[in-house]
C-alpha cells in the first residue's frame, strides 16, 4: 500500500500513514495505529454538520465533534491520532458545545 491510500473497514474510513506491504492480519485497529488513521471526508465540522468523533481519529481546533449524542468543541490540534473520546479529554482537547 502507498501513504495515503484509503480503505474503508467496519463502517470508517481509514487513510495509510506510510508505505507497507499490507498483511491479511493488518487490519486498522490499535495495533496498526501506526499505519492506518481514522479520516472524515463527509462532515464539515460545524454545529449544524459535527464530526462524529472515532478512536484513532486527528482532531483540529473549531471544528466540531458527536461522541455518545454529546456535542464537543476541539479547542486544539491533535496533531496525532486520539486514543481516548472527548468526554475524557475535556480541558485538554475538547470542551461541550
Amino acid at each position: 500500500m502507498k501513504r495515503g491510500y484509503r480503505l474503508q473497514c467496519v463502517g470508517l474510513l481509514y487513510k495509510a500513514l506510510q508505505d507497507h506491504t499490507t498483511q491479511d492480519n493488518w487490519k486498522p485497529s490499535q495495533a496498526t495505529a501506526s499505519i492506518w488513521q481514522v479520516i472524515d471526508i463527509e462532515h464539515a465540522g460545524t454545529v449544524a454538520d459535527p464530526i462524529p468523533f472515532s478512536l484513532y481519529l486527528v482532531v483540529y481546533k473549531d471544528k466540531y465533534y458527536t461522541w455518545a449524542d454529546v456535542l464537543y468543541l476541539c479547542t486544539r490540534d491533535s496533531r496525532t491520532a486520539l486514543q481516548n473520546p472527548p468526554d475524557q479529554l475535556i480541558g485538554h482537547y475538547f470542551e461541550l458545545a
